[in-house]
């Protein structure tokens, strides 16, 4: 029986599906199935941390003062990852970040182990996984469509919205189900593991093709000078003339 991945790279295989035809990029597909395990470990978080908050608080307020806590450095770190995008390997900023959110699961799970888990621990890891998002976002959004052909476009997007809808139905679910196990520890297990299932899946990408790595700078620099304006009208000055 022939290998799924060789069916999806044969001519005519997948891309007959227009949908679906940036699957039958290896990079991509590596790509896309990380991100969608990792986005179902960030559902799960965003589910049970202000659930352990009202936990240990007991307080509404508390709860609402955690996403203004998350608020902030998403939105400090939105303007420095865009600019870190175009200056470094995309590839490499999603990776760290990725195992950085991994990490960040792994403190969770030792608060949740602790005999009394500390409430500030939650805060001070939420805005932490939040700044992290916002670092990752724009290398993450500016990597995908250039591992597909240009005409495969608007199939890549579709099938991006398409797991980002998946997750945000499936990542909650996830997270309320293990939420009614005990230990409570087992949440941010779960999270810590799709959130490291996701790093894994960039650490097996190929090197990027140098389109994937180059900065809006470089792209400027490669353009072809413009044409002096004298000389581009004398063609057609000489012809009037004539």
């Amino acid at each position: 029986m022939q290998h799924s991945h060789e069916a999806l790279d044969r001519p005519g295989g997948l891309a007959r599906v227009a949908t679906l035809a940036p699957l039958r990029h290896r990079d991509f597909r590596l790509l896309f199935t990380g991100q969608a395990v990792s986005f179902l470990g960030s559902m799960v978080t965003y589910v049970a941390i202000p659930y352990q908050v009202y936990r240990l608080s007991g307080s509404s307020l508390v709860v609402g003062l955690l996403g203004l806590v998350e608020l902030v450095p998403l939105l400090g770190t939105a303007f420095v990852g865009g600019a870190l995008a175009d200056a470094i390997d995309r590839r490499r900023m999603v990776q760290v970040t990725e195992l950085s959110l991994a990490g960040a699961s792994g403190v969770l799970l030792a608060n949740a182990l602790l005999p009394s888990p500390q409430l500030w621990l939650l805060f001070v890891v939420a805005a932490l996984m939040a700044g992290l998002d916002g670092l990752q976002r724009p290398s993450l959004e500016a990597l995908a469509p250039r591992l597909v052909t240009r005409e495969e476009l608007p199939a890549e997007g579709a099938l991006s919205s398409l797991r980002g809808t998946a997750g945000m139905i499936a990542g909650p679910a996830l997270g309320a189900f293990v939420l009614q196990q005990e230990p409570l520890a087992l949440w941010p297990a779960a999270a810590a593991l799709c959130l490291a299932a996701g790093a894994g899946g960039l650490r097996l990408e190929r090197r990027l093709p140098e389109a994937a790595r180059r900065t809006p700078g470089d792209v400027v620099a490669a353009m072809p000078p413009e044409p002096d304006s004298e000389t581009a009208i004398e063609p057609a000055s000489a012809k009037v003339s004539g």
